[in-house]
């Protein structure tokens, strides 16, 4: 993936996810489709680190966008 596009998708990520007013909610949800535990999405992927993995960004991105529109 280009730098630059995986740049611009991490901006998209972390603005529509600052809109959200329920995260934690976000997360559970995510958790039960992807099986990954709530808290490591919740602390890793959108805590401090922003460590997305690469392969579920555009998932994620997506599921922002479909909570961000029900808003």
């Amino acid at each position: 993936m280009h730098r630059t596009f995986k740049i611009n998708l991490m901006k998209e990520i972390k603005t529509l996810y600052s809109r959200l007013k329920y995260k934690k909610e976000f997360c559970i949800e995510l958790s039960k489709e992807l099986q990954i535990s709530p808290l490591s999405i919740y602390n890793h992927w959108f805590g401090s680190f922003w460590a997305i993995p690469e392969k579920y960004q555009n998932l994620v991105l997506n599921k922002l966008k479909e909570k961000n529109e029900t808003l």
